[in-house]
């Protein structure tokens, strides 16, 4: 997942899907910890996708490890059962302020 993090391009489509969702929780629950760290805490959390794991970590239901443990279990699924290219969403695209 590290070369997801530290990827300068915004394709992430050269990257397994498991990277790719591992590296989003990843973030997601340093900055979900940093944010309490200021006294910021959540009256809700939205959550999309496997987003549903940081949601989880962050209401204490599940602990760190366990989060990307079974976050991982679910992008492996996904990546073995799903074929690249046949579902998708939308992307946000980064837009440049002129």
């Amino acid at each position: 997942m590290l070369p997801v993090i530290h990827s300068e391009g915004q394709d992430l489509g050269i990257f397994a899907p498991i990277a790719v969702q591992l590296a989003g929780v990843c973030i997601q629950i340093p900055l979900s910890k940093l944010w309490a760290s200021w006294n910021i805490s959540p009256t809700a959390v939205v959550r999309h996708s496997l987003g549903e794991y940081a949601a989880l970590d962050v209401a204490e239901v599940l602990s760190d490890a366990d989060t990307v443990h079974q976050m991982g279990a679910s992008a492996e699924l996904l990546q073995k059962k799903w074929s690249r290219n046949t579902h998708g969403m939308f992307r946000c695209q980064r837009i440049k302020c002129l």
